[in-house]
C-alpha cells in the first residue's frame, strides 16, 4: 500500500490584531516589574495592573 506525502500550506500569514489597550498596560506594567524583580510572573503583573486601571 502506498503512503501519501503530507502536504504543506503555502500562503500568506494573516495580520494579527492590534493590541488591546488593556494588554499594552499589562505589558507596561509587566516590563516595570520584571525590571525590578526577573523572578515575576505574567499572572503577579495582571493583579497588578488591575489595582492600577486609574492609569490606563
Amino acid at each position: 500500500m502506498a503512503t501519501r506525502k503530507a502536504s504543506r500550506r503555502k500562503g500568506t500569514r494573516k495580520a494579527g490584531k492590534k493590541m488591546s489597550p488593556w494588554t499594552s498596560f499589562v505589558k507596561k506594567i509587566y516590563s516595570e516589574m520584571k525590571r525590578k524583580n526577573p523572578n515575576v510572573k505574567l499572572g503577579d503583573a495582571m493583579r497588578a495592573a488591575s489595582k492600577r486601571k486609574s492609569e490606563m
